[in-house]
C-alpha cells in the first residue's frame, strides 16, 4: 500500500514522531514523506500530522483516505491546540481521535479514539511526547487493520477552541503560583515563553522540571546487572530529552572517558541539541527505563556512507549490561537506515568498556594514535 505522510511545518516538535512512523511503515508499504502539500501524489492513505495549511478538495482527492489526529472527543474541541486548552482546564484525561479530513475543519468520520492519562505535573515536552506516541498508535492500529476499518460519523454539540497566541503566556503577578501551574505546564520556553508584567516592564520565565523523585532515583539505583533490561525502552530523541542528555554528557564518570571532556554549560547544549534533532540525516537515540532517560546513542553523518557512533549512559547504570541492550536494539532496528554506511567508534584509550563493547558486536579495531582507538563496522551485505 501507498502511504502519504505530511507534514509542513519542519520545526514541528512531531518531526522525530514521523521519522519512527516512516520507519515503522516502511517495514511493510511504500511511504512517501512530503513536506509540501503541493508535491502530494495519489496514493491509498494520507496522513496529516503537523499540516498547519488549509488543503484543498483537489489535494483531498488524491487520496482514497486522508487521515488526521486531533487532542478531543470531537465533535467537541474542534479547532486550535485542544490539548492545550483541555490542560488549562484542569483535564488529566484527554482523548485524541485518529479522523477522516474533510473541507469542513475537524467534521470528518471517526476511526479511532483513545485517551492520554496525565499525572498534572508534566510540562509541555512531556505533553508532547505523550501525544507523539498515541498518535503513532493510531497511525499503525489503523494501518494494521486497513482496509476492513470503517469510520462512525461525529455525533453530539460540536464545540470549538480558538487559536492561542504567544501573548496567552502571560502571567497574573497578583495570583498565586500554584494556581497558573497549569499555564506553566503548556508554555513553550522558546516559542512562546511564560512572562509577567511588573512596574511597567516585561520579565520572561522559563520553566524546566526535575526528571526524578527521591523515591525513583532510590529505585533506579537498585537495578541489578542483566535485570529488568528487557524493560528498558529504546525511542529516538525530543525536545523534552534535552537536559537529561545533558546531565548525562556532563557526568563526571562519563567525561574522564571522552574524547573532548570539558564541561558543556547548559546554553551551549540546548543550542547544540536543537540543532542535532533538526538533523534529519543523522540518527539520535535514547534509552529509558521505567520512564527515566539513562543514555543515549548517536549515528552522525560525517560524510557520505560514512557515521561516527557514540554512546553514553548515566553513570549510575554502567555495568548492568544496559550499554550492550542499547546498543543491539539499535543496531538491529535501524538496520535499514544504516545499512549502506560504515559506522566509526572512535573510543579513548582508557575506555575499556566501550572496547569491549563495540567489539561484541563485530566492530573491528582498524587504526589507533597516542588518544584513541578507532574501530569500524559494517553491515554484512
Amino acid at each position: 500500500m501507498k502511504i502519504t505522510l505530511v507534514t509542513d511545518n519542519p520545526k514541528s516538535w512531531i518531526m522525530p514522531y514521523v521519522s519512527e512512523l516512516k520507519r515503522r511503515l516502511g517495514q511493510k508499504h511504500r511511504v512517501i514523506w512530503v513536506y509540501d502539500v503541493k508535491k502530494i501524489k495519489p496514493g491509498e492513505c494520507a496522513f496529516f500530522l503537523a499540516c498547519e495549511k488549509i488543503v484543498s478538495k483537489e489535494i483531498l482527492g488524491l487520496h482514497k483516505h486522508n487521515l488526521v489526529v486531533h487532542e478531543s472527543a470531537l465533535p467537541q474541541g474542534r479547532g486550535w491546540s485542544p490539548l492545550t486548552w483541555q490542560i488549562l482546564e484542569g483535564k488529566n484525561e484527554i482523548p485524541i481521535t485518529l479522523f477522516e479530513a474533510r473541507e469542513n475543519v475537524d467534521s470528518g468520520d471517526i476511526y479511532l479514539q483513545t485517551k492520554m492519562k496525565f499525572e498534572g505535573h508534566e510540562l509541555v515536552d512531556e505533553l508532547r511526547r505523550k501525544q507523539g506516541e498515541a498518535t503513532m498508535a493510531l497511525v499503525l492500529e489503523f494501518v494494521s487493520r486497513y482496509p476492513k476499518i470503517k469510520g462512525q460519523r461525529q455525533s453530539g454539540k460540536a464545540s470549538f477552541y480558538g487559536r492561542r497566541r504567544p501573548s496567552d503566556s502571560e502571567l497574573d503577578v497578583n495570583r498565586p503560583l500554584k494556581e497558573q501551574f497549569n499555564l506553566l505546564r503548556v508554555v513553550d520556553n522558546e516559542r512562546y515563553p511564560a512572562f509577567f508584567i511588573y512596574r511597567g516592564r516585561k520579565y520572561f520565565l522559563k520553566i524546566y522540571g526535575s526528571d526524578e523523585t527521591i523515591e525513583d532515583l532510590s529505585k533506579l539505583e537498585g537495578v541489578k546487572k542483566n535485570s529488568n533490561i528487557s524493560s528498558a525502552f529504546v525511542r529516538p530523541a525530543a525536545t523534552a530529552d534535552a537536559r537529561p542528555v545533558w546531565e548525562i554528557r556532563n557526568d563526571p564518570k562519563n567525561r574522564v572517558f571522552m574524547l573532548h571532556s570539558e564541561f558543556i554549560p547548559l546554553t551551549s547544549h540546548m543550542h547544540w541539541f536543537k540543532v542535532a534533532l533538526k538533523k534529519r540525516e543523522n540518527l539520535f537515540l535514547v534509552l529509558e527505563l521505567r520512564e527515566k532517560l539513562i543514555g543515549y546513542l548517536r549515528f552522525e553523518r560525517k560524510e557520505k556512507h560514512l557515521r561516527t557512533i557514540s554512546i553514553a549512559l548515566d553513570s549510575r547504570f554502567h555495568g548492568k549490561g544496559l550499554g550492550s541492550h542499547f546498543l543491539q536494539i539499535a543496531l538491529q532496528r535501524y538496520k535499514n537506515f544504516l545499512q549502506n554506511d560504515i559506522l566509526l567508534a572512535e573510543i579513548k584509550k582508557g575506555n575499556k568498556a566501550s572496547q569491549k563493547l563495540f567489539k561484541k558486536f563485530g566492530f573491528r579495531l582498524v587504526k589507533s594514535n597516542q588518544q584513541m582507538y578507532i574501530y569500524r563496522y559494517r553491515f554484512p551485505q
